[in-house]
Formats: C-alpha cells, sequence, structure tokens
C-alpha cells in the first residue's frame, strides 16, 4: 500500500455520493423503459436492456454494502421496476430461446437472484443451453467468459470451479499484467470488469491472483490521477470501483473528492466534464494520449466492458414519460439538463456512471468503517 496518498478517512463523503446517486437513479428509473411489445432480438433496444441490467446491479449492490432501510427501500423500487420491464424474467426466457449462445440472459439473471428473484422456466432453459457446445464455444472476449462464469455461479447454476477460473483470467489484458503505460480507453474497461468478475464485484478480493493485486497496487492509482486529470469521470469512478475490489483498498481521496465535485446535487454524475484548461468535452474516444479506441458497441458486447458513449437521443426507446406521473426528476434545477432537452437521452447519458458511482462509493464506504473499526480495535 502506498505510504504517500492521502487516504479517505470518514466514510461520511462516500455515503453522500452513494446516497446522492442511488437518489437520482430513484427519481429517475422510470425513464429507462421497454415497449410492452418489444422483440427478444431487441434490435432498437439493445441500450434500454443494457441500463436495466445496471440499475439492477447498483441497486442490488449499494443496498448490500450500506444496508440500511433507505437504501434497502430504494433499491426495493428499482428492482421492482427493472424486473418488471424484463416481463418477471420472461424477456430473458425468450431472449435465451432464440438466442442459444448468447450469455448475457444469465449475467443479467444472476443480479436478481441475488436480490430474490426467481424464474423457474429460465432456470430450466439456461441449464439445458449451457451444456450445449453451441453456447461453451460461442467467442467471448476472456474477461467475458469470467462474467459467465460469475453469473453462473451467482445464479445457482452448473459453473466452473473457481480454482478453473485461472487460464480465462491469465488470457485477459490484465492477467498479463502489460506494459503500464500502454493502456488506452478500452483496455481499462476491460480491466476492471476482469476486477469486477474475479472478486464478485467487491464481495471476494481475496479472489484476485496475487500477482494481479501487485499489479493493481502499484499501477492503479497512476492510472486514477491520468484519467483523473482528464476528467473522465465514468472511468474514473470504475477505478474507484476497482481500488475497493482488492484485499486493501487505497481509498484515494484527491480522486474521491474530485468525483464528489463533479456529482451535481441531483446525485447524478455525467460522464466526462472539461479538459482542464481547454474547454474541450472529451468525447468517447478520448484515453490519456487521445488516438484510443472508441467505446465498444453496446449491441455488440452486450453488458460487458462499455463506457458511456453518447446515446442517440432519437433512435430508440420509448417517448419521454410525463414526469407527473412518474416522481419528480430531482431537486437540481439543472437536474435535466437544459430546458426543452430530452429526459430519457438525459437519462441514458447519466445512468451509467451515476450507478458505477453509486456501487463504488458504497463498497468504498464500507470499507472505510471497517478500516476504521480496525483501528480502533487495535491495541494502544
Amino acid at each position: 500500500m502506498s505510504t504517500t496518498m492521502r487516504r479517505v478517512e470518514s466514510a461520511g463523503l462516500l455515503v453522500d455520493m452513494a446516497d446522492g446517486a442511488m437518489t437520482w437513479l430513484r427519481e429517475n428509473h422510470a425513464y429507462c423503459a421497454l415497449p410492452a411489445d418489444v422483440s427478444p432480438h431487441l434490435a432498437h433496444h439493445m441500450s434500454e436492456y443494457k441500463a436495466l441490467a445496471e440499475m439492477a446491479l447498483a441497486a442490488q449492490v449499494t443496498s448490500e454494502a450500506l444496508p440500511t432501510p433507505r437504501n434497502r427501500d430504494r433499491a426495493r423500487d428499482i428492482l421492482d421496476h427493472c424486473w418488471r420491464q424484463l416481463g418477471q424474467g420472461d424477456l430473458l426466457y425468450e431472449r435465451q430461446l432464440r438466442h442459444l449462445s448468447l450469455p448475457d440472459p444469465v449475467e443479467i439473471y444472476a443480479h436478481f437472484v441475488q436480490a430474490g428473484y426467481r424464474h423457474s422456466g429460465l432456470e430450466q432453459l439456461l441449464r439445458r443451453v449451457h451444456r450445449l457446445t453451441a453456447f461453451q464455444a460461442a467467442e467471448l472476449y476472456p474477461n467475458r467468459r469470467l462474467a459467465v462464469a460469475n453469473a453462473q455461479r451467482l445464479a445457482g447454476l452448473p459453473h466452473p470451479h473457481p480454482g478453473e477460473w485461472g487460464e480465462p483470467a491469465a488470457r485477459t489484458w490484465l492477467g498479463s499484467t502489460p506494459e503500464p503505460w500502454a493502456i488506452d480507453w478500452n483496455d481499462a474497461y476491460c480491466l476492471t470488469h476482469t476486477v469486477y468478475h474475479l472478486a464478485d464485484w467487491g464481495r471476494r478480493p481475496l479472489a484476485l491472483p496475487p500477482h494481479v493485486i501487485g499489479y493493481l497496487t502499484r499501477w492503479l492509482p497512476v492510472w486514477l490521477d491520468v484519467w483523473c486529470e482528464a476528467q473522465e469521470w465514468d472511468l474514473v469512478a470504475e477505478l474507484l470501483f476497482v481500488d475497493v475490489c482488492v484485499p486493501e483498498p487505497e481509498l484515494p481521496a484527491a480522486q474521491w473528492e474530485a468525483l464528489a465535485a463533479a456529482q451535481e446535487v441531483s446525485g447524478r454524475v455525467p460522464p466526462r466534464g472539461k479538459r482542464p484548461g481547454t474547454g474541450i468535452t472529451p468525447g468517447p474516444t478520448s484515453d490519456p494520449s487521445g488516438t484510443g479506441p472508441a467505446a465498444p458497441d453496446a449491441t455488440a458486447s452486450g453488458l460487458e466492458g462499455s463506457g458511456p458513449a453518447a446515446p442517440d437521443a432519437t433512435a430508440s426507446g420509448p417517448a419521454a414519460p410525463d414526469p407527473a406521473a412518474s416522481g419528480p426528476v430531482g431537486s437540481d434545477p439543472a437536474a435535466s439538463g437544459p430546458v426543452g432537452s430530452d429526459p430519457t437521452a438525459d437519462f441514458r447519458r447519466h445512468q451509467h456512471t451515476t450507478c458505477v458511482t453509486a456501487m463504488a462509493a458504497a463498497r468504498a464506504a464500507h470499507a472505510a468503517h471497517a478500516a476504521r473499526a480496525t483501528r480502533a480495535d487495535a491495541p494502544a
């Protein structure tokens, strides 16, 4: 662990960040909805489908890390909404039935199982489909294979023993521990998701291979500095979440304070800010060198490793719900952007970063509480 980095000493800032993010998600989740006649192919609704999965994950992880009555109630509201939008699991069933090699039905279902939702027909189908060579031979990124294995484990389905995860882990970018200065925007997102799946979203930090823990301990502070300076808040939030997935998190105060400053009064968090001193807003292709690849296509990669590529405000999704019917947008007068902006498009733009911030801050607050308790119990 670094001896010079200033740590977050009090969990108060982190609790406030998680609370604000969850408040915004709860007040605005109605802006993420699928049409009643949505096809399991999701040809024009992949962004909404992905957002529902991310909100369900954020609700489950945040309420688990900070299990207050308020958090549990908000999480249940969000999870209920997402489960209804997925037809109480029927959409996942139909999607898996028609696309035998796709892994996203089990990846999404696992989050709901952890929160107490079940669909017996889907579970029977998953057990059968996952035995097929067509499913097992599907060509996936190595970190996506870890995602599937962890989802199978969480859903109570047959899965590779964690001791067998070494091979796919070794084939990931992170498992190879490459030259740290060669990292680009896409590599960074692949890295974060490798950690999430190996560490089970912060539940099992010791499941990370020792050489990976050492590599992250040395280089994660450097990468956080770079992307924090570039004000790429989505990636900063993801990397801060990585920090709380290792056995001894750094909880770097400077980066947490910067992300807190980027969070708006409403609780939402913008995916990126302006480059210091330039007035230029980084786009989806931004990375420290300015030459990184564009964000992975959410329709091509399912749930895995995609940052907040700017959504098309008109291309897909339902019409914006009536704010009067679905609750307030937020207490910040600018919570939905300029007057006349599309609140559905606004929600899409901020949802991913706000979800990641909620999870990272909740896990970090839990870690800060634990560290403080350990110090209090230590002999003088």
